[in-house]
């Protein structure tokens, strides 16, 4: 049994065309023909009109922001420890290591 022609139509080809901010698909007219075991062979017989125009230039706009913080943190050794004199208990003398008496909180810098 040999294939029948059931029909022609066009559909697109895959490729794209543009013309300034013009989009284009690009068709290809086919020729359906019907084989022996019921399946259908497309046979391309010539280009087909493309389809459009779509708009191409459209414009994004982000919404998000960049922030930068204008803080300068302290340089490292700006503050090490607060202590007391309970903490860390009197030196020999009966003073801390900065020479207030024992018993009054202490910061050293």
């Amino acid at each position: 049994m040999p294939y029948t022609l059931s029909g022609t139509e066009t559909i697109e080809s895959g490729t794209v065309t543009y013309e300034e901010c013009g989009k284009y698909l690009n068709t290809q007219d086919v020729e359906n023909w019907k084989r022996p075991d019921q399946s259908t062979y497309q046979k391309p017989v010539g280009e087909g009109t493309p389809t459009g125009p779509a708009d191409a230039c459209t414009l994004q706009v982000s919404t998000s922001w960049n922030l930068k913080s204008t803080y300068d943190r302290p340089a490292r050794d700006y503050c090490k420890r607060a202590a007391t004199a309970e903490s860390h208990g009197p030196t020999d003398n009966g003073r801390n290591p900065d020479g207030q008496p024992a018993d009054q909180t202490v910061r050293w810098l």
